[in-house]
């Protein structure tokens, strides 16, 4: 049931990246049709930066048959380590900050009302 679940959350980490890139190119048109600056390429990177958390993810996935026979993970894969927090929890923070900031920038008008 731990292997599914560490699988499903990868998988979303997936469909986040995928999403990503998408708007990115929604951007990118958007860009194009309206001939305002447009900071679309950082799309891509806090895709990258998302897929690179799922890389550390799926890294620590492999480990989890070695937990399952009863021995630990090793010590740099701990939910608590240096590299669990430097390749995941940093890059995720950052690409979703990122993304977030971005998108209001970019999409923002949408949620915005005109009165007269």
């Amino acid at each position: 049931m731990r292997l599914l679940a560490a699988m499903l959350g990868t998988a979303g980490l997936a469909s986040v990246t995928l999403m990503l890139a998408i708007l990115a190119r929604l951007t990118k048109r958007w860009q194009a049709v309206t001939r305002i600056r447009s900071y679309y390429r950082w799309f891509y990177f806090a895709s990258a930066l998302v897929a690179l958390a799922a890389l550390a993810r799926l890294v620590r996935i492999g480990h989890l048959p070695v937990v399952a026979l009863g021995q630990s993970f090793p010590p740099f894969l701990e939910s608590s380590s240096w590299f669990y927090l430097v390749f995941y929890h940093l890059p995720l923070v950052t690409a979703m900050t990122m993304s977030l900031i971005l998108a209001w920038r970019n999409w923002g008008w949408l949620f915005r009302t005109r009165e007269k």
